[in-house]
């Protein structure tokens, strides 16, 4: 009897050791764009992973138009509007891939914010500094340690937006 189950035991085996790994997040993207400079602040917070050391925290955030076309104006922001469907609370990776910028040509900005569940947040990445305002494409991503949950592209130009303009009320887009 007890070699009868044995091949019986070990897929059951492999499937328990492999099969079983840590769940994959659940996080659902709401919404990607625009968020309209609105003269908000919020205070800065540890971040070593940032070009600065730092992310503003401001309170209540929305994508105010939907578009991966995003014009370089200063105060202007690019977000992702998402919600976390987990069952229990999680600390994800908010990730920025750009192009180089600042004196070591940084490619990459990264920190973690903790999540509740059922949460709807916005992350922004917006243009506060004149070394930020790079063109080219920008990737906003929101990690686990399983890897990269969930990755949104974005265009970042000189070229006018006339939806930014009439959304935001910017008169220095056109």
């Amino acid at each position: 009897m007890r070699h009868r189950l044995k091949p019986l035991l070990i897929p059951l085996v492999l499937a328990l050791s492999f099969g079983a790994g840590a769940a994959r997040a659940e996080i659902t993207l709401l919404r990607a764009g625009i968020v309209c400079p609105d003269g908000r602040d919020g205070p800065m917070r540890d971040a070593p992973d940032t070009l600065i050391g730092g992310v503003r925290e401001v309170d209540g955030l929305a994508i105010d138009l939907d578009t991966r076309d995003v014009p370089m104006i200063p105060g202007l922001g690019l977000g992702l509007q998402t919600r976390w469907e987990g069952p229990g609370g999680a600390t994800l990776r908010m990730v920025t891939l750009h192009p180089p910028m600042g004196e070591n040509g940084v490619t990459e900005q990264s920190y973690t914010r903790d999540f509740a569940p059922g949460e709807t947040s916005t992350r922004a990445y917006t243009f506060e500094f004149a070394y930020e305002m790079v063109p080219g494409p920008w990737t906003l991503q929101i990690a686990d340690a399983t890897g990269t949950l969930i990755s949104v592209d974005f265009t970042v130009s000189d070229t006018p937006n006339a939806a930014v303009t009439e959304v935001c009320g910017l008169f220095l887009n056109s």
